[in-house]
């Protein structure tokens, strides 16, 4: 599903299978993709967790805010398809730009990698999604939830 977005990743496993690193090749895509997901349970309810949204595109091929978005509805088609009840993203709430030299440099197109640390708060309640305080690092992380029907 995140190739159909644009992203070709690799995703590898650990924890007991209840964890997952999503990378996605630095030389393969203008949009680069990097999150952990992890699946909790608490009161009988699944929910998948993710973790460090991290997303940085070539803005002068693709725009930041619509690749977040269809990222956002892809990890809730595959909560879906796991009969997982709820989602949760853990983020950043820093939203400083910053630039991906190293990404600007390997380019042989015109390229502008540069990404927003967070994410701004509309994209979540355009899809909505209500925000949680973060019990432990709530200076810089939001929770944003969303149960699944």
């Amino acid at each position: 599903m995140l190739l159909q977005v644009g992203a070709a990743c690799h995703i590898s496993s650990y924890s007991r299978y209840r964890t997952a690193y999503v990378k996605s090749e630095y030389y393969l895509s203008s949009i680069q993709i990097d999150l952990n997901l992890r699946v909790v349970e608490a009161q009988g309810k699944p929910t998948l967790e993710v973790i460090n949204f991290y997303v940085c595109v070539n803005q002068r091929l693709q725009n930041e805010a619509v690749i977040k978005d269809a990222i956002i509805k892809v990890l809730e088609i595959y909560a879906r398809k796991l009969n997982i009840s709820e989602i949760s993203f853990i983020i950043s709430q820093s939203l400083d730009k910053e630039t991906a030299f190293i990404l600007n440099a390997n380019s042989e197109l015109p390229a502008d990698f540069s990404y927003t640390l967070g994410t701004a708060s509309v994209l979540f309640t355009q899809n909505n999604y209500r925000r949680s305080p973060c019990d432990y690092f709530q200076d810089f992380q939001t929770v944003w939830h969303k149960a699944l029907g």
